[in-house]
């Protein structure tokens, strides 16, 4: 009797954990397809937001950088083109150093300001580790990639976000998804490159917003995590992160991270008719042009 009643009780645990492994998908699958639903009218955006950065002395020296800074982004998107103009900030809020991003579906272009203008052209697969990629707007989205390579979660340009297959690619990566006691939802994802997972925290009404993301190497060592600190409302496009923070780690496991970004978007704007021309790097602005991919200068002639 004793040994009916544990398979009896094993069976009933089974099907309660399937059917909640059910639920809690079921769930992920209708947060998606609201967000994509919402994104489907998107044609432009322009935003602002304030940027600082902790950097560790370590990573400092790697990367030949301050250890802490303050800058301001200004963005401009449509379609799938970007642009983004980075000011550093001193603490008199003097503006010190410019540099603008150029983001086209083959290449990230950084221009970098000064009496000698000089704009570097990387492949979209291997770019700074800053600017375009880990990019503040929508940043709470990034989970869509699945995985990221060693320069960041790219940028979502509008083109990505109002495309329905885009919000579905993760659907086929699922590793694991799951409730929480507290009645948050956990989903885990395998790409080719490494891993991810994201937290949704539930809300009223049956909603959830993005809690936190991380990334993985393929190692399985974490790669960075990126919490959500803040959120506006937009009447089209619902709730959109306005505050966050990306946390990159070191190689080594439980250490501290290597450098903190912590971003605040000041002001957002949707659907504002922004043409593609507006957007696109122009050789005629600069002395110089470095190509990263080809190993090349190429003189701009005036």
């Amino acid at each position: 009797m004793k040994i009916k009643l544990a398979i009896v009780f094993n069976a009933v645990l089974s099907c309660a954990c399937f059917a909640q492994g059910n639920a809690a998908l079921d769930a992920f699958k209708e947060i998606v397809a609201k967000r994509q639903v919402a994104f489907e009218a998107l044609h432009s955006y322009k935003t602002k937001c304030q940027f600082e950065v902790a950097i560790s002395e370590d990573y400092a020296k790697l990367n030949g950088s301050a250890r802490e800074g303050r800058k301001t982004l200004d963005f401009t998107a449509v379609g799938e083109r970007m642009k983004m103009v980075e000011d550093i900030i001193d603490s008199r809020n003097d503006v010190i150093a410019s540099s603008t991003y150029y983001l086209d579906p083959l290449s990230v272009t950084v221009v970098h300001g000064g009496s000698v203008r000089l704009a570097t052209i990387f492949p979209l697969a291997k770019g700074p580790n800053y600017g375009i990629f880990d990019a503040p707007v929508f940043l709470e989205y990034s989970f869509l990639g699945v995985d990221i390579g060693e320069w960041g979660a790219p940028a979502l340009r509008v083109s990505d976000l109002v495309q329905k297959e885009k919000w579905m690619s993760p659907m086929s990566s699922i590793k694991d998804v799951s409730f929480g006691q507290d009645g948050a939802l956990s989903v885990s994802f395998q790409g080719p490159r490494g891993a991810s997972s994201v937290e949704f925290a539930p809300r009223e009404n049956k909603q959830f917003d993005v809690k936190k993301i991380n990334f993985y190497h393929a190692d399985g060592q974490l790669d960075r995590s990126i919490e959500v600190l803040g959120w506006v409302d937009d009447k089209a496009l619902g709730r959109i992160a306005n505050e966050c923070k990306i946390s990159v780690c070191c190689s080594n496991p439980g250490a501290p991270p290597s450098a903190v970004w912590h971003y605040k978007i000041t002001d957002l704007q949707f659907n504002v008719r922004v043409k593609p021309a507006e957007i696109e790097f122009d050789s005629a602005s600069v002395n110089t042009i470095v190509d990263d991919a080809n190993n090349e200068t190429i003189p701009v002639p005036k």
